[in-house]
């Protein structure tokens, strides 16, 4: 439980910093969802290859890398 708990709250923290650091993509994808309702496989792929997502440096000592609960 402990290293699940351990691996659940990184994935977190990667996932929290990843969307910070790249907003206007993951806005574009729920807007393109919204307006189709749904959307799959090869459509998916093709809009994320669309978008430019850029890996986040996290620094742990900063504040703002951590989610707000």
């Amino acid at each position: 439980r402990t290293l699940a708990a351990q691996l659940l709250g990184q994935a977190y923290l990667n996932a929290h910093n990843l969307i910070a650091a790249n907003r206007d993509a993951v806005e574009k994808i729920a807007d393109t969802v919204i307006e189709k309702r749904e959307i799959y496989g090869d459509e998916l792929l093709e809009l994320l290859q669309q978008l430019e997502f850029t890996k986040p440096e996290v620094d742990l000592t900063e504040e703002s890398s951590w989610p707000k609960l």
